[in-house]
């Protein structure tokens, strides 16, 4: 088990598991769902596809680190790919690739999934190989990043599990189009986010990001006042298309954020500060808040989606931390209204 947690710190597991995979089985439990599909039609075709997308993800972290390993030793930071031969690093990749790919094998050939799919690979390398090296050129590493981090995935699954259990019709047209819309924004407010976060070393390594380019406070008030009230209401615009009931939930949400913030004393904080911590609202219902919603409406459909979410609240048992939250912060309301001289201790 040793051996295999030290693998998957160096793939960078954590990161795209909690991350990068919540909101694409996201998808695949929406299509279920709206499909009326049972467990035993989905649960091969979601683990064949998952395997694809954990070793996807892991060729293209891995492809940055061999490719950042000088610029990442000048900047003090961990590269697991600087202790091995450059001979060690490309049959690391070459096994991810194929993993990444057997389950193509089994899974329908859809085009446009095979087309997202090699376009994927493409901006892995556009983004970490020179002579390319977009993530060095402004605007073309954040147009990359955007597509193989966030478009390119979810059109792979949308095109795959739309193929095997809910063929596409006219009418969701304007749906593709909104989701495509809420895809960039929620692409270009991410590497934005990460390229804030970056700036002090890439600097330092000369690296010219968009966020540099633009200067670090006009990256955040352009988060702050714009990307994020966008997104928000995107994501809420979508919603009132495709379901109401995840409307509803979707509310129910921003409230409890709002309470959390409030509790949390966020909304005392100087307006400049303030701002910074709306910067991950949409991740968190992303993330966390809506595969459990999905699974629980299917659930009052099929009782066996309980099964599903019960998998899922053990598999990404991280990303539940945020309802802890909650109900940490209501037992403090509840212990201190009906306990008030123990608020004193």
């Amino acid at each position: 088990m040793k051996k295999i947690k030290q693998i998957a710190d160096k793939l960078r597991m954590p990161v795209w598991w909690y991350h990068i995979v919540p909101p694409i089985v996201s998808v695949i439990y929406a299509v279920a769902w709206i499909a009326q599909v049972s467990l035993q039609e989905i649960w091969l075709p979601t683990i064949l596809f998952c395997v694809s997308v954990m070793t996807s993800a892991a060729f293209g972290y891995w492809l940055n680190d061999c490719t950042d390993v000088q610029e990442d030793l000048q900047a003090g930071k961990i590269n697991h790919a600087a202790g091995l031969t450059i001979i060690q690093r490309f049959l690391v990749l070459v096994i991810l690739a194929i993993i990444g790919l057997l389950p193509w094998l089994f899974l329908p050939p859809v085009k446009t999934a095979w087309c997202a799919l090699g376009l994927l690979f493409v901006c892995f390398f556009l983004y970490s190989m020179p002579p390319f090296r977009f993530k060095n050129r402004a605007l073309l590493g954040v147009l990359c990043d955007i597509h193989y981090g966030h478009v390119l995935p979810i059109i792979i699954t949308v095109a795959t599990f739309g193929s095997l259990y809910s063929p596409f019709e006219a009418k969701k047209w304007n749906l593709i189009i909104i989701l495509l819309i809420l895809l960039y924004i929620k692409g270009f407010r991410n590497i934005t986010e990460h390229q804030i976060n970056d700036r002090k070393n890439d600097r330092k390594n000369g690296v010219y990001t968009f966020v540099i380019a633009i200067k670090p406070l006009n990256a955040a008030r352009l988060l702050s006042f714009v990307l994020v009230p966008i997104e928000l209401s995107v994501i809420a615009l979508f919603l009132v298309q495709w379901s109401v009931k995840l409307l509803i939930t979707y509310l129910l949400f921003l409230a409890l954020y709002a309470f959390l913030l409030q509790r949390w004393g966020v909304f005392r904080l100087p307006l400049r500060h303030r701002w910074y911590k709306f910067w991950y609202i949409a991740n968190d219902f992303y993330e966390s808040w809506l595969p459990i919603s999905i699974l629980f409406l299917a659930s009052l459909d099929n009782w066996q989606y309980l099964i599903l979410l019960l998998i899922h609240l053990v598999l990404f048992s991280k990303n539940i931390q945020w309802f802890g939250w909650i109900v940490i912060e209501f037992k403090s309301i509840f212990f201190i209204t009906h306990n008030p001289t123990k608020s004193l201790t």
